[in-house]
């Protein structure tokens, strides 16, 4: 038996419901390197080219951080060719990609990127109502923005 538990955050000017839809992600990517003992981590959006471009990094990140190539897209850890420990996530279904990087350290364990992935699974429970199922932005009454916004 799955007990199922629904939280549901106050959606009020300023309230932490508000501030969790709108830029939990962002929250997100800024705590995980104090969870993981990591340099810094971001968020990634792939191009219509397949690239991974970062959207948002936390303090600590490089100015112009560029990304190795994430795919294939799903909870790993690898190592980049100039030595950088990465440790990957998917995010909104695969739309963002949270990424987390440390230099001159061990590789991430798996159970850190069980942990990453279990971090992700909670953001998604909690921003689902903000994000849609590619990724945009929803309003506040869960419809996507009309192209003249």
């Amino acid at each position: 038996m799955m007990l199922r538990i629904r939280i549901r955050l106050p959606d009020r000017p300023g309230s932490l419901g508000r501030v969790a839809r709108t830029r939990g992600a962002e929250i997100l990517a800024d705590a995980v390197p104090a969870i993981l003992s990591a340099d810094w981590a971001g968020l990634a959006e792939q191009t219509a080219d397949g690239d991974a471009v970062l959207v948002h990094a936390s303090a600590g990140a490089a100015p112009g951080a560029g990304l190795p190539d994430l795919a294939p897209l799903r909870p790993r850890a690898f190592t980049a060719p100039d030595g950088t420990r990465f440790a990957v996530c998917p995010l909104s279904g695969g739309a963002l990609a949270l990424v987390v990087a440390r230099t001159g350290a061990p590789p991430f364990h798996r159970t850190e990127v069980c942990r990453l992935e279990q971090l992700a699974g909670a953001a998604d429970a909690v921003l689902a109502r903000r994000l849609g199922p590619a990724g945009e932005r929803l309003s506040p009454a869960g419809e996507a923005p009309s192209p003249g916004r």
